[in-house]
């Protein structure tokens, strides 16, 4: 009942609580923010029955393949399990948030999201193809990837409802700086990886680097969020004399 010192059952939930959690909100969430976010398309209204039925069908069977890939690369085989995970990722990316087609809409952050939908799928299968890379593939999930969203969605959403929506199509330097630095978080990450002798440094360039991502996030928002806050707050009574 251990695998790799420990036990087998903690092992599997490590595995979905780590990656499952936020991988499943990333493929669950992907068929309506992806498609939303990148090429402005909306969400259908009132789709028919049947249509749902299908919808449904096809989640149950995502999901049904997903989670048990846990158990899976625990129990038999990690190539096998992480293998699995790839495929589910990839096929519900592809059939439902279409992530082929490219960004429609104008702005940097909209790209960045839709590299991410990229970079999920891509990680698992790196991890699964190159077995001795797995940890630069966890990099590739979690900063590439789940990090990466978290930043780019936190910048559309204060902004596109704070009156700010023209800020996001022109990309400004705090955008791009904040693009930037999480591209050198990125790199440093998989670097430490592969360059066992400097993992020191290259772990130091990118905390620093996302850290600074960060900051330039918060240039970028927080002055829209005081807007929002200001516009929102109740007038005071003027004091009577």
């Amino acid at each position: 009942a251990v695998a790799g010192g420990a036990p087998r059952a903690w092992t599997i939930g490590r595995g979905l609580l780590v990656q499952g959690l936020v991988a499943g909100l990333v493929l669950g969430v992907g068929g309506f923010l992806v498609p939303q976010l990148t090429r402005g398309e909306a969400a259908p209204d009132a789709p028919d029955p049947g249509a749902r039925r299908r919808a449904l069908a096809w989640h149950l069977l995502a999901a049904g393949a997903f989670f048990p890939s846990f158990p899976l690369e625990s129990l038999w085989s990690d190539r096998l399990g992480v293998a699995l995970r790839a495929a589910v990722a990839t096929a519900v990316l592809l059939r439902v948030a279409r992530i082929h087609r490219p960004p429609t809409v104008r702005g940097l952050h909209r790209w960045l999201v839709w590299l991410v939908a990229w970079l999920v799928p891509a990680g698992f299968w790196m991890g699964a193809l190159v077995p001795r890379l797995r940890g630069a593939a966890l990099h590739v999930l979690f900063v590439g990837g789940f990090a990466q969203l978290a930043l780019a969605v936190a910048t559309h959403v204060p902004l596109s409802h704070g009156g700010r929506a023209d800020r996001l199509q022109a990309s400004p330097a705090p955008l791009r700086v904040m693009a930037t630095l999480l591209a050198a978080a990125f790199g440093g990450r998989i670097l430490a990886g592969f360059d066992l002798s400097h993992v020191a440094g290259w772990l130091s360039l990118a905390g620093t680097a996302f850290t600074g991502a960060v900051g330039a996030w918060a240039v970028l928002v927080v002055p829209a969020l005081r807007l929002n806050a200001a516009a929102r707050a109740p007038e005071r009574p003027s004091a009577e004399r």
